[in-house]
């Protein structure tokens, strides 16, 4: 199939291609009394599904975090409802697992607490607790790592200022924090739900609250049985139609003519008709809370077809940054990249106080003075990239040494990869980027660099796909992935 018809294939999909992962299935197993139509087959997934060493989580890369808060829900599930002398098996090599990932968690991204998953700090009291008690965690592992995330547990929990948690709030998604004895000292109930049934449109938040809120809960299990994958697994998020609209759009919004079809004006109106007015966008047009980043990207898009929304950026402005989320701890890179993209399509010159405000934020996060991490997602190219596209012919200067680091990382056999091993996102993301500047400045960009990044990709083109997006666990949308990947293969086609 050629790249024009990749395109074209792309816009005909919708929303609903997030892979299942271990963390929320691993929830939903604990359901059996209440559904075991549902539940049976999420144990049935989680035993499918453990890792060679043991653990849980994903496959590639071996994230600390992810591996972690899967690994202990997982052997929590098959403690509490596995009935097979096997299932005592796998969570014997779950425990062995544990304290392996525990014992080498001295260095790297355990100490970057900008990189930790979706609520981590918060959902480790509960998942020790309930660990120690069913004898799967030691009281060694328990006591560092609590100690380890103290720091962000007390931020959180000062930024909430001891309201207990709703919808409205983005603690929700992660219900889960509260246990199964303490939760009416946490969470406000009646007020906890969105209008289909579900916490957050959270599979094991929702899992949670039908197993120790409300025992059983009709509407809950409705939900769950209504976002359960075919292979019997749980996704992060459902619906999750915002997100995956937006970022498919914004990657092949990149190619000329595209934003022109009708495929992509139809999906651009499901953004416009969820916009609200002065805040934007949340993941879903049906979740309580808008974010920054949806916001940023759809604000985008919009933009470009003329449609402008001022008074958004002002809800989203810090003091020095702009937000994700209320009450957020750590500051995301990606978000503030992606907010400087919507003001430069929304007409705002380089001297505008809002746009100062992130050019100075991105000089100082800027990792050796080359490239940017990000708390959404766990490669240095996706936020590097995005950063270099939004630069180009607005603040160029900032992007250069990205650039340079850019192509001195290209790996021997002509892909990226910031884990060792190349990957068809990541390199997705460097040719998307190199190929746009090399359309303004050809000298910069030796033409052989994108034809061997091409010829690799083009190996590597179908899924499956790693999960390098961060929320309670590393996720994958496939449609997203498929987007930046046809959208780099006619960059590259254009730009040599």
């Amino acid at each position: 199939m050629s790249v024009p018809e990749t395109v074209l294939e792309l816009l005909r999909l919708s929303p609903g291609h997030v892979k299942s992962v271990a963390y929320d299935t691993a929830w939903v197993a604990l359901l059996g009394d209440h559904a075991p139509d549902i539940a049976y087959p999420a144990l049935q997934w989680l035993c499918a599904h453990q890792l060679p060493d043991g653990g849980w989580g994903a496959p590639f890369p071996a994230y600390y975090h992810d591996r972690l808060v899967s690994t202990l829900a997982a052997m929590i599930a098959l403690a509490r409802c596995g009935r097979r002398g096997t299932d005592r098996l796998q969570v014997d090599a779950g425990m062995r697992a544990l304290e392996s990932l525990v014992s080498g968690a001295t260095t790297g991204l355990y100490l970057d607490a900008n990189g930790a998953t979706a609520g981590f700090e918060m959902l480790m009291p509960f998942l020790l607790s309930e660990g120690e008690l069913l004898g799967l965690v030691s009281p060694r592992s328990k006591e560092y790592i609590l100690r380890e995330t103290a720091p962000a547990r007390d931020a959180k929990m000062a930024a909430a200022g001891g309201r207990l948690i709703d919808r409205h709030l983005t603690l929700a998604f992660s219900s889960e924090l509260a246990g199964w004895e303490d939760w009416e000292s946490w969470l406000d109930a009646r007020n906890l739900r969105e209008e289909d049934g579900s916490v957050a449109h959270s599979p094991s938040a929702t899992a949670f609250f039908a197993w120790a809120v409300k025992p059983g809960d009709k509407r809950a299990l409705a939900y769950l049985r209504q976002t359960v994958l075919p292979d019997g697994g749980f996704p992060i998020a459902r619906p999750f139609e915002i997100y995956e609209t937006a970022w498919v759009l914004w990657n092949l919004a990149l190619l000329p003519g595209v934003s022109e079809t009708e495929e992509y004006q139809q999906h651009l109106q499901v953004l416009r008709q969820a916009w609200r007015p002065g805040q934007g966008v949340g993941f879903s047009s049906t979740y309580s809370v808008p974010d920054g980043d949806d916001t940023a990207i759809v604000a985008t898009l919009l933009a470009r077809q003329g449609e402008r929304d001022p008074h958004v950026f002002s809800h989203y402005a810090e003091k020095d940054h702009f937000r994700c989320y209320p009450l957020e701890i750590h500051t995301s890179t990606s978000t503030n990249v992606h907010f400087l993209g919507a003001l430069r399509e929304s007409g705002y010159p380089l001297e505008d106080t809002y746009v100062q405000r992130i050019l100075h934020f991105l000089n100082a996060r800027r990792q050796a003075g080359t490239h940017w991490t990000d708390k959404w997602h766990v490669s240095a190219y996706y936020t590097t990239a995005h950063a270099i596209i939004t630069c180009l012919g607005y603040v160029e200067d900032l992007a250069r040494p990205s650039v340079t680091w850019m192509l001195s990382t290209q790996r021997e056999d002509g892909g990226w990869g910031y884990f060792g091993t190349s990957t068809a996102e990541e390199t997705a993301y460097c040719l998307q980027a190199l190929s746009l500047w090399r359309r303004a400045h050809k000298e910069d960009i030796p033409p052989a660099t994108l034809r061997r990044g091409a010829d690799w990709l083009r190996d590597h083109a179908a899924p499956p796909y790693p999960p390098l997006w961060i929320a309670k666990s590393l996720y994958v949308s496939e449609w997203v992935a498929r987007a930046e990947i046809a959208s780099a293969l006619a960059l590259v086609e254009e730009a040599v």
